[in-house]
């Protein structure tokens, strides 16, 4: 019996060692994973700004045409 209780309390002393690697190893992926998570975020935020001022880029643009379109007419009748 004391043979078999050293042998159960070596165990049990590895299994806790192991349980406390894993459970390290698990706060260490968390961390990274909340990591990954937030810099998803910002890039995601980045990616609308971007959208957004391409936008409206491109209705400036639109408008920028537009009134160089009213200038021509303009120019051509008073010729």
């Amino acid at each position: 019996l004391v043979a078999e209780k050293t042998d159960l309390s070596a165990r049990l002393s590895q299994s806790i060692k192991q349980l406390e690697r894993k459970q390290s190893e698990m706060d260490e992926i968390q961390g990274r994973l909340k990591g990954s998570r937030e810099r998803v975020e910002e890039l995601e935020k980045h990616a609308q700004n971007s959208t957004s001022d391409a936008l409206k880029r491109e209705m400036t643009v639109k408008e920028s045409d537009k009134e160089i379109d009213q200038l021509k007419t303009e120019n051509t009748r008073q010729r």
